[in-house]
């Protein structure tokens, strides 16, 4: 039994056994791996981490977890490993890289976030049903599982690595970031709907099949970048850009939250609509121009209204002004004439006696 200090625990190409010879020695991050052929190896990584690692043939070994780690764990091009975790003690993190090759016989597996980068497989024996569930689903790219193996994340994550999918995954809330370009078989029991876009940076997800929880879906569009703003907003005026597309889905009712910084693409004075649309042989949400409503006046109406109403409330005590001052002035004057007039008179009267 050898003990190594691990926070990183990092399986790469060099953890294979090319060659025939006895022993291959390589060390990685901070642990040392000797692999014999035909020798069993154990480690116990810390006081809290242990697994065994088994070679089966060349290229192939076994990997036994018996306790829970907290350090995240990858496999890199580890062609054709086999893994137990047992009694479902996964690490928080777990990363499959490079065709790495993931063989469980754990009927149920949950863990926190769970990665897959460039054409990673998980798998099952033949004899058990697979399930794992992760928190957070990551795909960086595309993965393969076979029959016997769902995977049920509660939060899936796309983005610009993410690859087409022929499969269809069941989670409670799907997150679009900036420049996904994917395409999914099927989204199952999806409750939120979370799309984060820019001016420059709209994804797009075309899925065949798409079912929501209770036929009710909720859609967050997020733009979170202060610094966007529209200068012309006519220069959007026939724009409509798809966002999600699907050929068959059991949505008849959705509702559409928008979050922002700044005011254009904020709830009540955004100048866009997440609408429903029909492209004939499917349907997708697409961003188009705000039509205004009726009912309550647009952003410009409100900002003429907000000048307006001022300078009409100036002009108008200016003019009350004016008029007192002119009511004034006519009255002082008439006052005078009056008393010039009824002076003349008096002199009149007074002469013609004499």
């Amino acid at each position: 039994m050898m003990l190594y200090p691990l926070n990183f625990i990092n399986l790469t190409e060099e953890t294979i056994f090319y060659d025939q010879s006895v022993i291959n020695h390589r060390n990685i991050g901070q642990c040392v791996f000797h692999i014999q052929r035909n020798f069993d190896l154990s480690i116990n990584v810390s006081k809290f981490d242990k697994f065994v690692l088994e070679l089966k043939t060349i290229g192939q070994f076994d990997m036994n977890f018996y306790q829970q780690t907290s350090s995240p764990l990858s496999f890199r091009n580890c062609h054709g490993i086999f893994t137990k975790f047992i009694d479902g003690k996964l690490p928080n993190s777990l990363s499959i890289y490079d065709a790495s090759r993931i063989f469980d016989s754990k009927e149920h597996y949950t863990m926190n976030r769970l990665y897959f980068h460039q054409k990673a497989e998980i798998s099952s024996d033949t004899k058990t049903f697979l399930h794992v569930s992760p928190f957070y689903l990551d795909l960086h790219a595309s993965y393969k599982k076979n029959n016997n193996v769902t995977i049920v994340p509660r939060n899936l994550e796309l983005n610009s690595v993410t690859q087409e999918t022929n499969d269809e995954i069941t989670t409670s809330n799907l997150i679009l970031e900036y420049q996904t370009y994917s395409k999914f078989r099927g989204i199952e029991n999806l409750s939120n709907l979370y799309i984060n876009f820019s001016l420059s940076k709209v994804p797009f997800l075309y899925i065949e099949n798409l079912q929501v929880r209770n036929e009710k879906l909720k859609i967050h569009c997020l733009n979170i970048v202060s610094s966007e703003q529209l200068f012309v907003d006519d220069m959007v005026q026939n724009i409509s850009i798809d966002v999600v597309c699907f050929n068959h889905s059991n949505v008849k009712d959705f509702q559409v939250v928008y979050i922002s910084d700044h005011w254009q693409f904020d709830s009540k004075t955004r100048v866009f609509d997440l609408v429903l649309r029909d492209r004939g042989d499917h349907k997708c949400f697409a961003f188009e121009k705000r039509q205004p409503d009726p009912k309550s006046p647009s952003p410009k109406k409100n900002l003429t209204l907000f000048i307006v109403l001022p300078v009409s409330v100036i002009v108008l005590i200016l003019l009350i002004v004016v008029l007192t001052f002119y009511v004034i002035k006519w009255h002082k004057k008439h006052s005078i004439n009056s008393f010039m007039s009824a002076e003349i008179s008096q002199t009149d009267v007074t002469q013609g006696l004499l």
